[in-house]
């Protein structure tokens, strides 16, 4: 009974490792390889070339207010695809000329070339220059600057744009009204697209913004197209500016060149694109990230013509959520704890051990007058004294439980996987043997 009753509870925690291991092998996949198959794919880096003149005041030498020759402003930001047809979404502060920020570009892009010395005249000269509003036009007269962008992906399998494309501005939202906006690329392929949360977001809850980091595309070779950054963090704070436009605050590290990636959830949902960062100062060193409201993301690329994609549920897994398998490996516990509880009780409950020989049944519990079963008086058959060589004759009592040496459980293992290589598991020594039972002495005979 003994042996049957930890065999079932060794049975019990055996099962109960299965289903606990069976629940974490059937949760939903990783959050790197959701992103990793789903978001990267839909990533493009954008090259941005403006082309614009400056109108510069007239000089203390004489010569009168003109224009400049062409000056051209370049930068990187990042896209996503929104619809398989080629419409991709990005910050509308990467393709807008005619924000100030833009402006004040041309006039520093202009002054570090006319000025004799700019390392030491640079600043204050774009001081004056940005306070006095030297005009920035296009080529036409009252024009915005002339804006080219073109997109390519990263090297991975399954790329369809593999080299720089135009693509075409189709809607702008600027800055101040939401920062958002509509490229399309046309002659290409399905591409695959990311899907637009409309959901708010709330404080403490995973995200990852995703883009195309300048800094790290300057480190990198030159000949080839950097691979995108994810950055991961949390949602910090829903806010609202002056001008009544949502956005949200993350704590995950947005730098230039990330500019019109998407941030996105834990599936690879589009919570928000990537918008602007407040930089700190002495006094207070940390920045602050801010990225678009996806609901009003969505709403601009409907109203666009986009046709968006069905959201990502929280889980592809048929399996149930962990917490069943945790409850159901816990029954199987407690049952067959119950069970192993009620064999080792009947262990207990032994049968009377058989009467001694010699001794006749009945009330009395000694032998009956005249029939002691001992030897006669010198017919004492044991050893001669002095000549007693052995130990006490010992009952041979039930032998010990050996346990069968377990095997390796074949289900699935947790994710991630561990090596199989190295010691198989052992189960626990055998338990002490327990001395047998001796029968008791026979009471002393009567006396007469």
């Amino acid at each position: 009974m003994k042996r049957t009753g930890c065999l079932a509870l060794v049975a019990g925690v055996v099962a109960a490792t299965a289903l606990m291991g069976q629940g974490a092998a059937h949760a939903a996949p990783d959050t790197h390889e959701v992103l990793t198959s789903r978001v990267k794919p839909a990533l493009v880096q954008l090259g941005i070339v403006m082309t614009g003149y400056v109108k510069y005041p007239p000089t203390t030498s004489g010569t009168p207010a003109q224009w400049s020759d062409k000056v051209e402003v370049d930068s990187t930001c990042t896209g996503f695809v929104v619809d398989p047809s080629g419409y991709i979404a990005t910050a509308a502060h990467c393709v807008d000329s005619t924000s100030e920020d833009v402006k004040s570009l041309f006039r520093q892009q202009f002054l570090s070339g006319a000025l004799e010395d700019p390392a030491a005249d640079l600043a204050a000269n774009l001081q004056a220059a940005n306070a006095n509003q030297w005009p920035v036009e296009g080529k036409e007269t009252g024009a915005p600057p002339d804006v080219h962008v073109e997109v390519i992906q990263a090297p991975q399998d399954g790329r369809v744009i593999d080299s720089w494309t135009t693509v075409q501005v189709v809607a702008n939202q600027k800055f101040s009204g939401g920062d958002n906006a509509l490229l399309k690329l046309n002659g290409m392929p399905a591409l695959k697209a990311l899907p637009v949360s409309s959901t708010a977001l709330e404080e403490g809850q995973d995200v990852t913004s995703v883009g195309f980091p300048a800094n790290v595309g300057a480190t990198t070779d030159q000949s080839r197209i950097q691979q995108p950054s994810f950055k991961s963090g949390t949602v910090s704070s829903n806010q609202v500016t002056p001008d009544g436009v949502a956005g949200t605050e993350v704590n995950a590290d947005l730098s230039p060149g990330m500019s019109g990636g998407p941030t996105v959830d834990e599936q690879g949902n589009v919570v928000g694109v990537n918008s602007y960062t407040l930089t700190g100062n002495d006094q207070a060193p940390q920045n602050f990230n801010f990225i678009t409201s996806g609901e009003a993301l969505a709403t601009f690329l409907t109203q666009s013509g986009v046709d968006l994609q069905p959201v990502w549920a929280a889980s592809e897994s048929n399996s149930p959520p962990v917490w069943v398998w945790i409850a159901i490996a816990a029954g199987a516990v407690l049952i067959v704890l119950v069970i192993g509880g009620i064999l080792l009780s009947r262990r207990g409950k032994k049968a009377s051990p058989p009467a001694p020989q010699g001794y006749a049944p009945g009330p009395y519990p000694g032998p009956a007058p005249g029939s002691y079963p001992g030897p006669a008086p010198g017919q004492y058959s044991g050893p001669a004294p002095g000549q007693y060589t052995g130990s006490p004759a010992q009952s041979p009592g039930p032998a010990t439980a050996q346990y069968p040496q377990p095997t390796q459980y074949p289900g699935p293992a947790p994710y991630p996987q561990q090596p199989t290589s190295g010691p198989a598991p052992t189960m626990p020594p055998n338990p002490q043997q327990f001395p047998p039972g001796q029968p008791p002495s026979p009471p002393p005979p009567p006396t007469t």
